[in-house]
């Protein structure tokens, strides 16, 4: 079953949309839940595309997490859910389009922001991950 809008006043899409998007975080984690292990790791990033008004942006960041499939990074961009960046890893002066797929608690003046490639790139960090079988040992 779905539902088709064919005319939405701006407010109430606003507010559509602050519904949805617990919805879609939990579904985009349900999919993507230990595709690849999380490796806590800065890395220098920075971040570009459209802010979720529409203006472009530049931000220079740097990961909280990396895996395969993404990165959590601490932005003060605001961010929608479902807006495409482009992400580059400044060390290894490589760029990968993205998506966020989540928007977490904020931390000061910055934002949790999860980023998943729009296309695989394993290779992207330049890290070996550990297999998805691993589990961390207890110390």
């Amino acid at each position: 079953m779905g539902l088709l809008f064919t005319a939405v006043v701006q407010e109430q899409l606003r507010v559509l949309e602050r519904w949805l998007i617990p919805f879609r975080q939990k579904e985009w984690l349900a999919l993507h839940r230990h595709r690849s292990q999380r490796v806590l790791l800065q890395i220098p990033v920075r971040v570009s595309g459209r802010n979720a008004l529409g203006s472009p942006f530049e931000e220079e960041s740097q990961t909280v997490l990396i895996n395969a499939n993404g990165a959590l990074l601490l932005l003060s961009t605001q961010m929608s859910q479902g807006q495409t960046l482009t992400l580059l890893n400044i060390a290894a002066q490589q760029s990968a389009e993205c998506v966020v797929a989540y928007i977490g608690q904020h931390q000061g003046q910055r934002a949790e922001v999860g980023v998943g490639f729009l296309l695989p790139n394993p290779g992207f960090w330049h890290v070996n991950f550990p297999p998805r079988d691993w589990i961390r040992p207890v110390v």
